[in-house]
């Protein structure tokens, strides 16, 4: 089942009968992880920065190691175009290690089937602040997630799992700071 912030995502981006096929919706962990936020800081300062945050632990290079989905959140690190996904590598001993930093993204982010270069594609919408509403995949391209996107996607051709789905909820993701609750103006 779709969630509504998910609905209504597609209806932002006038693609009500458009959309990706999603095969199951994943909530995001609720419980704040210092790993995560440790590999986060050890990057950027953006948590200071932040009202908190979102994320998932998946597999996404079949290596037997969940890696994590980091949705950063909050009015000092996002913009009406979307905020900050940051994409972390599991390196062992509970570690992680940041392998991407997409901006201008909103939820949920798409997992994909299709793989290149042994990672799963992600596929995310991007719409607001005077851009073109739409889908961009994101592949990898052997050490990151390249910022550039492969381009356009048609919705009808994409089907994943979709993770952070929760996005907009008031109960959704670990709350860092204060400051507007999720799902409040943004």
């Amino acid at each position: 089942m779709l969630v509504a912030s998910f609905v209504i995502t597609m209806v932002m981006l006038g693609q009500s009968n458009r959309v990706p096929k999603v095969t199951q919706s994943i909530r995001s962990e609720k419980k704040a992880d210092s790993t995560v936020e440790n590999a986060i800081n050890r990057k950027s300062g953006i948590l200071k920065e932040s009202e908190g945050y979102l994320y998932n632990r998946i597999d996404l290079d079949l290596d037997g190691k969940q890696d994590v989905l980091v949705y950063v959140w909050g009015q000092d690190v996002c913009g009406s175009s979307g905020c900050t996904l940051f994409i972390l590598k599991s390196i062992g001993g509970g570690s992680y290690e940041v392998v991407s930093e997409l901006e201008l993204v909103h939820p949920p982010v798409i997992v994909s089937q299709h793989r290149t270069k042994g990672w799963y594609d992600l596929v995310t919408s991007v719409y607001g602040g005077g851009v073109e509403p739409r889908y961009w995949v994101h592949q990898f391209d052997g050490r990151t997630y390249d910022g550039e996107v492969v381009g356009n996607v048609n919705p009808q051709e994409v089907q994943g799992i979709a993770y952070i789905s929760d996005w907009g909820r008031s109960d959704a993701g670990v709350h860092l700071n204060a400051g507007p609750a999720n799902g409040a103006e943004r």
